[in-house]
């Protein structure tokens, strides 16, 4: 009898009933340490830095506090070396809630348009310096942290190490659909008022437009180029680039001048959270 006491109060407080004197776990820290390890999704909420888990996320294209006050994570990789990795890239909202500062104000007129200050759209001109000094500042009340991801973890993420993750075709249409780059961001609508003298000027979409990958991650090509830890590298492509620079292989560094405290209009990251 003593066993099957035991074994009742187990699945008691699993169940958040309680047992006995006890009334259970009344703040849901059993519920979430249980879902840490088996769950899909992890959102953090910027505003009171905590962490939350879900095995399902219906409301991932549509609910705005994902792009503003709620950072959303997908669990992805195999057993044993499973991550979560930011479903979008870091919004103008949530970095200014991470940081509070706003670089991408820094970017003239001119170059990019000032239409891209805009919450929902990806922070951009961030330096890799800054990047991580402003998530190493960021504590959470869980405890876990903010990086950026390597790029093992970022091919791992969109689930190819080499062309798109649609697939190999480059057919217009199928880009419109998939990514924000220099084909589908210019139309013959758009074009009066994104060329400057034939150069591209519009800046990024807001996070999610185009459709996911199988993970359920959005604008891993076009949109930003994104950061890859250790600050050497950035990977995806951007608004302003052809598609074929978008290409999973295809990276920009040194080669490119690019180095760690570099700022630049076309970089963003996309963040991987420890918890």
């Amino acid at each position: 009898m003593r066993y099957a006491a035991i074994v009742a109060c187990a699945v008691a407080a699993l169940a958040s009933t309680g047992c006995g004197p006890s009334t259970g776990s009344t703040n849901g820290k059993l519920k979430n340490a249980v879902g840490a390890g088996t769950s899909q999704w992890a959102l953090l909420d910027l505003a009171d830095r905590s962490i939350s888990y879900r095995r399902s996320l219906g409301d991932l294209e549509t609910n705005p506090d994902y792009r503003d006050r709620v950072m959303v994570f997908r669990r992805v990789g195999a057993d044993g070396a499973r991550f979560l990795v930011g479903a979008f890239e870091v919004t103008q909202a949530q970095w200014q809630r991470i940081d509070g500062s706003q670089p991408w104000t820094a970017v003239p007129d001119a170059v990019v348009s000032n239409a891209a200050h805009d919450g929902g759209k990806p922070a951009y001109n961030l330096d890799y310096e800054t990047l991580v000094t402003g998530l190493a500042a960021f504590r959470l009340s869980t405890g876990g942290r903010l990086t950026v991801p390597t790029l093992r973890q970022w091919h791992t993420a969109a689930g190819v190490s080499t062309g798109y993750v649609w697939g190999p075709e480059a057919d217009r249409a199928t880009i419109r659909e998939q990514a924000l780059v220099r084909e589908s961001a210019i139309t013959e609508l758009n074009k009066g008022s994104r060329l400057v003298d034939g150069v591209d000027t519009g800046g990024p979409d807001a996070v999610g437009q185009r459709a996911g990958n199988a993970n359920g991650i959005f604008d891993l090509h076009g949109n930003v180029w994104e950061w890859l830890a250790p600050g050497d590298r950035v990977i995806g492509g951007s608004w302003y680039d052809t598609v074929s620079l978008a290409r999973a292989e295809v990276e920009a560094g040194a080669g490119e001048g690019l180095s760690s405290n570099v700022d630049h209009a076309l970089i963003g990251a996309r963040l991987v959270l420890i918890p």
